[in-house]
C-alpha cells in the first residue's frame, strides 16, 4: 500500500510540474496536483485496497495449499503441516491460525475455509479429512488438488510478466507524448507569454492531462481485469 501511495504522489507532483511547464501557472499547477491526488486516493481506498486484500488471499491459498500438503504426505501431521502451510503466508493467515489453537487439527482447518471461501480449499479439506480417515489409501484427489494449485501459480508469473510488458509500452508512450508536449512548449516560446494565460491554450492543455488521468484508470482497470481472468 505504501508503495503504491508514493507511486501516486510522484505521478501527481510530476504532472502537476509539468502542467506548470507548459501553462506558467501555479494555479493550474495546483489544480493538476489536488486532481490526480485525491482521484488516486479515492481509487487505492475503494478499489485497489479491496483487491489488494482479495489476491492476498489468493496467495496465501496457493502457498498454504502447496506447502502443507506436500508436509502432510510425509508427515500425516496437520499440526505440524500448518505451521510448515504459514511459513510463507500473509501476516493476516498466521494471525488466523493463531486464533484457532483451541481447536483440534481438522477443526482448524475446517475453520480456515472461513478466510479462504474457496472451491479450491473445499477440494482440500476434502482430500485431507480422505487422507485422516483412511490413511493408507491413495486418492487421486491429491493430484488434481497439486495440478489446480500449480495451474494457478503459472498463471500468476505469467500475467506478472504480461503487466510488467504492457506497463513499459504504455509508460513510453507517454514518455514520447510529454516530449511532444515540451517541444511544443519550446515552438511557441515566442509567443508563449501572448497565448498562455488564454481559456483555449488552458483548456487544451488541460484536456490533455485529463486524457493522461483517464488513460491511467483505463491501464488499472485493464489490469484488475487481467487478474481475474488468470485465476
Amino acid at each position: 500500500m505504501a508503495f503504491d501511495i508514493t507511486i501516486f504522489v510522484l505521478i501527481s507532483l510530476l504532472a502537476s510540474l509539468a502542467s506548470f511547464y507548459v501553462t506558467n501557472n501555479i494555479y493550474f499547477l495546483i489544480a493538476i496536483f489536488l486532481v490526480f491526488l485525491l482521484s488516486f486516493m479515492l481509487f487505492e481506498f475503494l478499489v485497489k485496497k479491496p483487491e489488494r486484500n482479495r489476491m492476498e488471499k489468493k496467495n496465501d491459498l496457493s502457498h498454504f495449499i502447496h506447502d502443507f500438503y506436500l508436509s502432510y504426505v510425509i508427515n500425516k501431521n496437520i499440526n505440524a503441516s500448518l505451521e510448515i502451510g504459514s511459513i510463507n503466508g500473509s501476516n493476516r493467515l498466521k494471525e488466523q491460525i493463531k486464533l484457532l489453537e483451541e481447536f483440534s487439527p481438522m477443526e482448524k482447518l475446517e475453520n480456515l475455509s472461513h478466510y479462504f471461501s474457496s472451491s479450491l480449499y473445499q477440494l482440500f479439506l476434502k482430500t485431507i479429512s480422505y487422507y485422516e480417515k483412511s490413511p493408507n489409501v491413495v486418492t487421486k484427489n491429491g493430484d488434481f488438488l497439486l495440478e489446480e494449485n500449480n495451474r494457478y501459480i503459472f498463471n500468476q508469473k505469467v500475467l506478472k510478466k504480461n503487466i510488467i510488458g504492457a506497463l513499459v509500452e504504455f509508460s513510453l508512450l507517454w514518455t514520447v507524448a510529454f516530449l511532444v508536449l515540451i517541444i511544443m512548449r519550446f515552438a511557441i516560446n515566442n509567443y508563449f507569454s501572448s497565448i498562455s494565460p488564454t481559456w483555449y491554450y488552458l483548456l487544451g492543455i488541460g484536456l490533455f492531462f485529463l486524457f493522461f488521468l483517464l488513460s491511467i484508470y483505463l491501464f488499472l482497470f485493464a489490469v484488475k481485469g487481467s487478474k481475474k481472468r488468470y485465476e
